[in-house]
């Protein structure tokens, strides 16, 4: 995993270093991380930028006759929004509309619950305006989250039920076909983005993308929807496994994607934690005692033997040779694999007392 400072571990995943004295006037000092991030006293800073396609197609029936697309989207808005309006985490929003143009409807950083408003109130473009311009969203997008907090956690999700259809700025394309405009329009608007991570979800985008080139229709690159956008999220600058591309079908259920991404976003995989400490000259590890590793869970149960079963490799290590460059650094190590368990608390404690540098 990667190097936490001090005994912190990456980002405001929530962690804690305490030392509690023995009756034998030795000192049990422990360091712990809780797989969740940020905590009540301490929340995470999250800010997300949605974009939302408003083009005529949202208002298509959706996941059952009595609801469209675009309440399907919007109820999945509700859930990400409800998903991270938690004490833990410190959540503010950005919401981009698009149709055949894009515009950001907040221009300032507001709440979860002023998001909820911004999204009751989204309808569909209509009329002309009604196309899909990928390229104007994911811009947009990008100039968006360009104001972010800088240690806020950056996310960008992109919804959308069609192909590109328009670029630049309101270019009609491929209209209802996507041409080689719209196509590049959508990786150089992927381009303009920079965040820690990007979601891009289709709505039953169709398996073959239909082709408009050169102003006839013709048979253009064998493409699903679902690859065009992973090309499109290729684009964006993140580091590759923080971007996810997922193409919902007809029969799927939006809302549980949504909340799936809010989950997401407040846990920390293993590859991104490594607890560590450097203790002090003043103290040395209690010859012959062993450092003792162990999980619970948020009631307090013991659950050590089954997260190791379940893969974590838990590794404990302490440097007693003083000619190393880490002398004296207590670690705590995962498989890069694993994945934290939201709200078990994962724990190393080494067994100290002072030495002659103290007195």
């Amino acid at each position: 995993g990667n190097t936490g400072g001090g005994s912190s571990a990456t980002g405001n995943l929530a962690h804690e270093k305490y030392v509690k004295l023995n009756s034998d006037g030795t000192y049990d000092l422990t360091l712990n991380v809780t797989g969740a991030v940020g905590t009540e006293t301490n929340p995470a800073k999250v800010d997300v930028v949605f974009a939302l396609d408003l083009s005529n197609s949202m208002d298509d029936p959706g996941s059952n006759k009595y609801s469209s697309k675009l309440n399907d989207a919007k109820n999945a808005a509700y859930t990400l929004i409800a998903g991270l309006d938690k004490p833990t985490v410190d959540s503010k929003w950005k919401l981009v509309t698009f149709g055949s143009y894009a515009k950001i409807e907040t221009q300032s950083w507001i709440t979860s619950d002023e998001m909820e408003v911004e999204i009751q109130d989204c309808g569909t473009y209509g009329g002309q305006n009604g196309g899909t311009n990928y390229e104007a969203a994911l811009r947009n997008a990008g100039k968006a989250i360009d104001s972010a907090r800088e240690d806020a956690i950056q996310i960008v999700i992109f919804l959308t039920d069609g192909q590109p259809t328009y670029h630049d700025i309101n270019s009609r394309g491929g209209y209802t076909y996507t041409n080689d405009d719209d196509y590049t329009g959508a990786l150089d608007g992927a381009a303009t983005i920079t965040c820690d991570r990007f979601y891009a979800i289709g709505m039953d985008l169709p398996d073959n993308v239909g082709w408009n080139s050169e102003d006839y229709r013709q048979d253009g690159p064998k493409i699903s929807g679902e690859e065009l956008l992973n090309q499109v999220a290729s684009k964006v600058h993140a580091d590759t496994e923080n971007k996810y591309v997922q193409n919902v079908d007809e029969n799927g259920d939006l809302s549980s994607v949504f909340s799936d991404i809010a989950g997401s976003i407040t846990r920390y995989t293993a590859s991104d934690v490594l607890i560590k400490d450097i203790l002090t000259e003043e103290v040395d590890q209690v010859a012959g005692s062993q450092l003792t590793v162990k999980v619970t869970d948020k009631n307090g149960n013991d659950v050590t033997k089954e997260v190791q079963e379940a893969g974590a490799g838990l590794n404990a290590t302490y440097d007693s040779d003083s000619s190393s460059a880490t002398y004296k650094q207590l670690k705590l190590d995962f498989a890069d694999s694993y994945e934290l368990v939201q709200d078990y608390t994962y724990s190393v404690t080494i067994k100290i007392q002072p030495n002659e540098a103290a007195k």
